[in-house]
């Protein structure tokens, strides 16, 4: 069974990179950066990856190792996302930064939101189920 989370994991670190990817695309045309949707995706799906490779191994680590994990990933990922926006669309690092904060900042919404939808379709689904007759004393 933990395979099959580790393997789907990854599987949702790529769907990510997807999602991502198309965010950031949307970002560096905001920003007028050369470069299309592939190198949107190749940047995200680099990150997902490494990220993905970071909570694995520190998975590995008792008691703190996904709380050391996260940081690690944070750190990482804005290293890496800055470092690879300036590479791959030839920029600098003042517009590689701004560029990696709108990203950012548009990724935290879209998670939001995603979560919410999310939320509201599992609460529907439990009472569609009957579950309320459960939470609500019926």
């Amino acid at each position: 069974m933990a395979l099959f989370g580790t393997f789907g994991s990854l599987i949702f670190a790529i769907i990510a990179a997807l999602v991502s990817g198309l965010l950031l695309w949307i970002t560096a045309k905001l920003f007028k950066l050369k470069g299309g949707f592939s190198v949107a995706f190749t940047i995200a799906l680099i990150i997902g990856v490494v990220n993905w490779a970071i909570g694995f191994v520190m998975g590995f680590i008792p008691f703190v190792g996904a709380w050391l994990g996260g940081i690690i990933s944070l750190i990482v990922s804005i290293w890496l996302g800055i470092t690879l926006i300036k590479s791959k669309y030839n920029e600098d690092t003042s517009k590689a930064v701004v560029v990696w904060l709108v990203w950012f900042v548009l990724s935290m919404v879209a998670t939001f939101i995603l979560a919410f939808i999310a939320g509201v379709l599992l609460v529907g689904t439990g009472l569609a189920m009957g579950a309320g007759s459960m939470m609500f004393g019926g």
